[in-house]
């Protein structure tokens, strides 16, 4: 019952289900909702995965009070014995020998759920657990579910641990995550090179971006009501890049002052300088975590998701944002390599002569600064 959800927990960290099979897990929060409180409960692909007893779109929900709060909810998951998956049995041609962390055969870049690890005979799904209450309507967790085919071994890896439960999974490449999630374009680099600008965007009115050659670090004082709903206010040190580009942006958020609980700082890819632009970015906050965010069109409301595994971390922090035929995804750094946070596709505006990138920070509060401080130097390593 740990996940750093503010209030919503379940008593796994993952699930493990072989095909045809079922399991069982329990659901709860973990202090008296001042108001009643919706608990929903839904999986990313009800053909491959089950909720029993869900209603027709899949869905169960859960209403808790002062009078209930404590309870504890059965969730059971089954996965059905022929899922529609193509399942991989022989071991891609990697184009590096072992221990290299160069993988450039790996392609597309894989997510971290809802997707197939060719070639494994592994597929992840997720549930989705997500709460509504006035005041937090964001809060929740994803719970990874692994559905495995019947049997194991024949994956035809020698080396390092790969492999070492039988499922070649993600974990089983944590020596080579760094540079497995990583764009085969080169990479920009948040290094003044005499390209960067800085302005503030929507609301935000005061405030600059400066770069220090001796230490390489970034400073950037924001004020701004926020990147969020259909209007944005932040600041942005940004380079203008062009149109459709294949590539990728890494930042050490290194430092962020609090002056809310909503304050962000984190990299930014934006169709254009208005108020109300399409754009993806992944950020970090002072107490709501990591989020990967993202406005799909000019003018509409910004989506995010944040979930239990990133919502305690804080800066410092090494973020990553990669562009790829308008899928931008977000990725956040940890010991063991890079995670996938989330991806979204963003339609850019073909009539806007570029696009631009870079590093935001928004205070959150209109007419106060924050500051944030990045440079280039993973935290981890």
């Amino acid at each position: 019952w740990e996940h750093p959800s503010s209030i919503l927990k379940a008593n796994e960290d993952a699930i493990e289900i072989t095909e045809g099979e079922t399991a069982t897990f329990e659901i709860g929060i973990s202090q008296p909702p001042e108001a009643p409180l919706g608990v929903t409960v839904m999986t990313s692909d009800p053909e491959s995965l089950w909720l029993v007893g869900a209603d027709t779109n899949g869905i169960l929900q859960h209403i808790f009070d002062q009078q209930n709060w404590n309870e504890r909810i059965m969730i059971t998951v089954a996965a059905p014995k022929d899922v529609s998956v193509e399942w991989f049995p022989e071991p891609p041609p990697f184009e590096s020998p072992p221990g290299s962390d160069d993988f450039p055969s790996l392609e597309p870049v894989p997510g971290l759920l809802d997707t197939i690890f060719p070639p494994y005979s592994r597929l992840v799904n997720k549930v989705r657990l997500a709460s509504y209450i006035t005041d937090d309507p964001c809060d929740g967790f994803v719970l990874p579910v692994t559905i495995v085919k019947g049997g194991c071994g024949g994956r035809g890896f020698t080396f390092g641990d790969l492999n070492r439960d039988c499922i070649t999974d993600t974990r089983d490449f944590a020596f080579f995550a760094n540079r497995w999630l990583v764009s085969t374009q080169p990479a920009f680099d948040i290094t003044f090179d005499g390209d960067f600008l800085d302005r503030g965007v929507g609301t935000a009115t005061i405030g600059d971006a400066t770069y220090d050659a001796g230490s390489g670090v970034w400073t950037i004082k924001a004020d701004g009501h926020d990147v969020w709903d259909t209007t944005d206010g932040f600041h942005y040190a940004y380079k203008p890049i062009a149109k459709s580009v294949h590539t990728q942006l890494t930042a050490n958020v290194r430092t962020l002052e609090d002056t809310h609980i909503w304050a962000k700082a984190g990299i930014m890819f934006r169709d254009e300088l208005t108020p109300d632009s399409a754009h993806a970015m992944i950020v970090v906050t002072p107490l709501r975590g990591v989020a990967f965010q993202w406005r799909q069109w000019k003018g509409h409301i910004t989506q995010s998701i944040q979930y239990g595994p990133v919502a305690h971390l804080k800066a410092p922090i090494s973020l990553r944002l990669e562009i790829r035929d308008n899928i931008a995804t977000g990725y956040y750094y940890q010991g063991d390599g890079w995670k996938e946070l989330g991806r979204a596709e963003v339609s850019f505006d073909p009539q806007v002569p570029t696009d631009h990138m870079g590093m935001i920070a928004s205070s959150h509060v209109q007419g106060i600064l924050t500051t944030a401080t990045f440079d280039t130097k993973l935290v981890g390593d």
